[in-house]
């Protein structure tokens, strides 16, 4: 009977999430399944677009023993540019309080405003959830954030090949790291900072 409990009450956190994301329940699960994944390393996690907060709830409550910095200006989207199709205040639909009332949680950091921020924490990350939409957004992200993952550690964005986020998948295809493996599935598609293993070398992730 544990076994069953257990993905019942994942189901049920991730139904919960749901309500406030726009992410669908297959997505937030790939989330979910990451998550647990990377609690085997050291590290913090952090969100950049958060909207309603849907998704950082997920986070929080999988990773309560972590640090958890949750980025976005909490009033739509910054700016636009060449590569993006969304104008600026698209999902303003929300607030810092809002979210608030979703991710109730003493291990959140809210760091509200155009990201990057002049300072930004001085952190190492295993787990990093982005929807950014926007092509800017998701440079400023893999600049900052890759840099700062743990060996093992990924870097989940969303949107990747979606129609409407174009600047996402061109921000990713400009990106070479040779620690660097990136991986699709479906709208979604992980970025690894590889590990080395005990021969020497890398190892590889393979998602299906």
């Amino acid at each position: 009977m544990k076994p069953s409990f257990v993905v019942y009450s994942l189901s049920v956190l991730i139904d919960e999430c749901a309500r406030n994301s726009a992410l669908s329940s297959d997505k937030l699960h790939l989330l979910a399944v990451e998550l647990v994944n990377m609690r085997r390393l050291n590290g913090a996690c952090a969100e950049l677009g958060v909207w309603h907060g849907g998704s950082a709830r997920l986070i929080t409550h999988l990773m309560a023993d972590r640090m958890v910095y949750l980025f976005d200006t909490f009033s739509g989207i910054p700016i636009r540019g060449e590569n993006d199709m969304f104008e600026v205040g698209t999902f303003g639909d929300t607030s810092l309080d809002t979210v608030r009332q979703v991710v109730d949680s003493p291990n959140v950091v809210f760091v509200p405003g155009v990201f990057p921020r002049d300072v930004m924490p001085e952190e190492s990350y295993c787990f990093v959830h982005v929807d950014a939409d926007q092509y800017e957004s998701t440079v400023a992200a893999i600049k900052y954030f890759f840099p700062r993952l743990v060996p093992g550690g990924v870097i989940v964005f969303d949107d990747w090949r979606d129609p409407n986020c174009p600047g996402v998948e061109r921000a990713l295809s400009e990106f070479s790291s040779v620690d660097a493996s990136l991986v699709a599935c479906g709208y979604q598609a992980l970025l690894f900072k590889e590990a080395p293993d005990l021969a020497g070398g890398v190892v590889s992730r393979a998602y299906k």
